[in-house]
Parts: structure tokens; sequence; C-alpha cells
């Protein structure tokens, strides 16, 4: 069976979110997911390294490859790509696979 999470939206019904905060982004898309089915969910969120950490732990043998990491005051930044840690190569994807420890 597959699963579509969802860990960001940029538009809905033809209103442009891309310049929101992603922590109102973030409020949207938890409002359009909350009577979702099962194989539609919304990527949990955290804003504490321990919990990031523990999800890594725990969600890897479910096939969970990263994380994704968002600055809750930014909008949305089409071809550019913010991380924390070092440079993230050209191939990198929003969902990146690691194989970095925290």
């Amino acid at each position: 069976a597959a699963s579509f999470v969802a860990f960001d939206v940029l538009a809905v019904a033809g209103r442009d979110l891309r310049g929101l905060p992603y922590r109102k982004r973030r409020k949207w898309l938890r409002t359009l997911l909350a009577d979702a089915e099962p194989a539609l969910a919304l990527m949990p969120a955290t804003r504490e390294l321990t919990g990031a950490r523990a999800w890594m732990r725990e969600h890897t043998e479910a096939g969970v490859e990263g994380v994704v990491v968002k600055h809750r005051e930014h909008g949305y930044r089409p071809r550019r790509r913010s991380c924390l840690g070092p440079p993230a190569p050209r191939s990198w994807h929003p969902i990146a696979r690691s194989t970095r420890r925290w």
C-alpha cells in the first residue's frame, strides 16, 4: 500500500501561498488534511531536535529517508534550498537520503 505524506502547501484554490511564512502554510495544510483518509497524512512537525532524532531512529525501518527542515518565518523560495550543516549537493531534494546521524 502506498501513502502520501505532505509537509507543505504552496497554493489553495488558486490562492498563491508561497509568500506566506512556513508556519502559516503549515496551518493551511493542517486544515486541509484534518479529515484526510489514512493514505493521505500530514507530516509530523517538531521544533525540538530531540524529536527529529527520535523520528529518524524510529521511522528508518518504514522507509523514511530524511527530514525536512523549514524556517518557520520564511516564505517559499523557488529553486533555493536552505539546510543546516554542510551545503546540500545540487541533487538534494526536499526529502533527501541521509546517512548522517543527528
